[in-house]
């Protein structure tokens, strides 16, 4: 039975008349739109119309999983991934499910492709392709193809997830960080309730049980007498072993495994003839749509990837984010999305916040290209700047969105962080203050559409090279903080509420922003240490040994010479001095007024700190 059944591509998306096929039957996987049934009655009807609207209608083809293992072929490749797809997302778990899919005879899904010629004598980013790697790890970047100009090649618009999988689980690896390269094995005694673990990955280099079988033998059962060999040679490794399950049920699970790969046509993709890269982009974006939802981030990647020809970046943008997670040491906050929107938000000429499709016109694309290598510079400032404050460990910078006014600054004012006069250094100091205040109060947690829309009209508004407008961000963005920082009594609230075994991130914040600006803490970051130490104090004072009036924050020096000891150690070692003191709102002692000296008491240190912290708090926030 020929198949005659198409592909329909929508404004609502594409839709699939899914068929599988092998020796003995042809069944329908999913229900065949009535766009596709109507396409049946001529050959030759390249457009119809449909409730109004234009849908192209695209020819499918169907064949083995065999058959498409052997277009990705690491060796020979004949299909590539275009400059417009997202990375390769899928973990063990979705492809250990879609091989079992594959195996219990379940459709996959489907693909939509384009043959084209590559024609990139400039390797042009815009035209840049990229090969289906089959050794994938976490958050890995793509591979350039190297690809003759006028060869002709087909690129998937659709379905490169599946086709990785597939290409992972034949060919090649998956490197975990706890495993290492990991490899796909198929067990033919997993029966009943267990034949969904019939696959699993195996650490390379390790010696699996003898019945368990490489999927990397399975390019080696497309003919006969190669399955063949290969059931002779298997069964007689595992000779003499007591088997739970009967050899010929094994046999008749290998070769259904071999009839699911190499006779059963279960992988079907559309063919997509399109004029040039912008309509595959079109494409792109409506196979898509039926799928997992694109977000704007991935849509607005693969439309500055096609439309800016000269920048590869594709290749750029996880560079350029690796570079910038180097900086946090022990966290990777920054994302593909996080890092786009940051970009394309903090250009005055760029986009919006919350900002739509429509938004993206060609001029909106100029400018973005123009500000690409100016923005990673900026950003790069930026961090270096955070690593002065001691802020890019410890997951300190919570909120990636935070950054984004001060990235506004930069791009927008020239504002710069070079300490020049004492002037700059108060601005700066001010910025410092401004961005410890928001993380602590989780002003840009969840979607902060709303709050980055306000902070960069106060931006353009107030904003000067020489004057970061803290009083008027905080005045703004009242409304979006968590906490009530608005009175001395909501600040005294959060303070008394701040322990270490609840909220350390925000101790550390709190801590760091009371500090003033020290530019040494990039070498030897921050340790919170408890003032009065645990033992013994914490059986006397379990109600605030872990509050934050009991808790500073030392360097690893500092920290050496205090170790376990009382405070009295703050106030008679060289390391500490007053001034030393000051920073950390420690008080001095009185001893006019007291008998006993503020560091053997606790009560009255920490009362006298609270009140001192909370003051702190007020004179930054401009709190009467």
């Amino acid at each position: 039975m020929e198949c005659r059944k198409m592909w329909c591509c929508t404004s609502v998306g594409p839709h699939f008349g899914c068929l599988r096929r092998d020796q003995q039957n042809l069944t329908a996987c999913a229900p065949v739109p009535l766009a596709v049934a109507l396409s049946q009655k001529s050959s030759s009807i390249n457009f119809i119309k449909f409730w109004s609207r234009e849908i192209k209608i695209v020819p499918y083809e169907i064949t083995t999983i065999g058959a498409a293992l052997s277009k990705v072929h690491p060796m020979n490749p004949t299909w590539f991934i275009p400059v417009m797809q997202r990375p390769y997302v899928w973990k063990t778990p979705d492809i250990l499910a879609l091989f079992n899919s594959i195996y219990s005879g379940y459709p996959i899904g489907t693909s939509l492709v384009w043959p084209t010629t590559y024609h990139n004598p400039n390797n042009d980013g815009a035209r840049r392709v990229y090969v289906v790697h089959a050794h994938q790890a976490e958050e890995l970047p793509p591979v350039q193809a190297n690809v003759q100009d006028g060869t002709d090649i087909t690129l998937v618009l659709d379905g490169q997830q599946r086709l990785t999988s597939l290409a992972v689980g034949v060919f090649g690896t998956w490197t975990s960080n706890n495993n290492g390269p990991m490899q796909l094995f198929f067990d033919p005694t997993a029966m009943g309730n267990n034949a969904r673990r019939a696959f699993l990955f195996v650490p390379q280099g390790n010696v699996p049980d003898n019945h368990l079988i490489r999927l990397a033998d399975i390019p080696n059962w497309q003919t006969d007498p190669g399955f063949e060999h290969f059931l002779t040679n298997y069964f007689n490794s595992i000779v003499g072993r007591n088997q739970a399950v009967p050899v010929d049920m094994i046999e008749e699970n290998i070769r259904r495994l071999r009839t699911s790969i190499w006779e059963t046509e279960a992988f079907c993709y559309g063919v997509y003839h399109a004029r040039d890269l912008q309509d595959a982009l079109n494409a792109f974006q409506l196979a898509n749509s039926t799928g997992k939802e694109l977000e704007k981030t991935d849509l607005l990647m693969a439309t500055l990837q096609v439309a800016w020809a000269d920048i590869p970046l594709r290749r750029q943008l996880p560079e350029s984010f690796k570079q910038i997670n180097q900086r946090f040491q022990g966290n990777n906050p920054m994302t593909t999305k996080n890092y786009l929107n940051v970009f394309v938000q903090s250009s005055e000429d760029g986009l919006p916040p919350g900002y739509r499709w429509s938004d993206l016109t060609p001029e909106v694309i100029n400018n973005l290209r123009d500000y690409w290598g100016i923005f990673q510079n900026k950003y790069v400032a930026l961090v270096e700047q955070l690593s002065l404050w001691g802020m890019t460990r410890s997951k300190c910078v919570s909120a990636i969105n935070a950054l984004l006014p001060i990235l506004a600054m930069q791009a927008r004012k020239n504002f710069r962080f070079e300490m020049e006069n004492n002037v700059a250094n108060a601005e700066v100091e001010k910025v410092r203050q401004w961005l410890l205040v928001v993380l602590m109060n989780r002003t840009f947690g969840g979607q902060s559409t709303t709050t980055i829309r306000d902070a960069l009209r106060v931006i353009d508004q107030y904003g000067r090279a020489d004057y970061f407008p803290q009083r008027e961000l905080f005045g703004v963005l009242e409304n979006h903080h968590r906490f009530d920082f608005q009175t001395r009594g909501g600040l005294t609230s959060f303070v008394e509420g701040l322990t270490y075994q609840g909220g350390a991130l925000q101790v550390r914040q709190l801590l760091m922003l009371l500090k003033d600006n020290i530019q040494s803490a990039n070498v030897v970051g921050y340790e919170i240490d408890h003032i009065f130490p645990r033992k013994p104090y914490a059986d006397q004072h379990p109600n605030d040994i872990h509050k934050v009036w009991n808790l500073q924050l030392l360097t690893a020096p500092e920290n050496t010479k205090k170790t376990n000891q009382t405070p009295a150690v703050l106030y008679h070692n060289d390391t500490f001095s007053s001034d030393w003191r000051r920073h950390n709102i420690l008080p001095e002692n009185d001893q006019a007024a007291n008998v006993i000296n503020i560091w053997d008491d606790p009560t009255r240190l920490w009362n006298a700190r609270r009140d001192a912290i909370v003051d702190k708090l007020c004179q930054i926030l401009n709190v009467e």
